[in-house]
């Protein structure tokens, strides 16, 4: 399978590991954080994500441990409809000390999933070969969704 993979601010032809089934997603820029804030930043990437799966986005083991800060909704879930050029992946969360965040620093995790709106030929495709390829493109050819938290345009 396909995913298009649109970079933004600095974010280096993902610099994401594959470890098993989640793939580590670094910070693109350095990223200063005060005590008691919240509020969330971009992870550099927009993508394209095939009808019938999703993205499950959460925070990496270690990030409330050296950064003190909590993913504030948990996970994150992108459908195939969050997909156009700007609807960049976000990680909304909650500060509880100051700290900074370098750039490269792996702070999130994802991982492709069916959705409950698959076919059962996805589901079998999925079964025999679940193989992740990213295609990197200029611009992604859906309509933006609208950002972080939008119900569609």
């Amino acid at each position: 399978m396909k995913i298009k993979v649109k970079l933004h601010e600095g974010q280096e032809a993902l610099q994401i590991i594959e470890k098993g089934e989640w793939i580590d997603l670094p910070a693109p820029k350095d990223i200063i954080l005060n005590r008691n804030c919240h509020s969330n930043f971009k992870l550099g990437i927009a993508v394209k994500i095939p009808k019938g799966y999703e993205m499950i986005i959460a925070p990496r083991s270690s990030t409330f441990f050296k950064y003190k800060i909590m993913m504030t909704n948990g996970i994150g879930i992108i459908d195939s409809s969050y997909s156009g050029t700007n609807d960049i992946i976000r990680f909304p969360f909650y500060c509880f000390k100051d700290s900074i965040i370098n750039k490269g620093d792996r702070v999130a995790q994802f991982r492709i999933q069916l959705s409950q709106k698959a076919t059962i030929f996805q589901k079998l495709k999925w079964l025999f070969t679940h193989r992740i390829k990213f295609e990197y493109v200029d611009e992604l050819d859906e309509i933006d969704r609208g950002g972080l938290g939008s119900t569609g345009v």
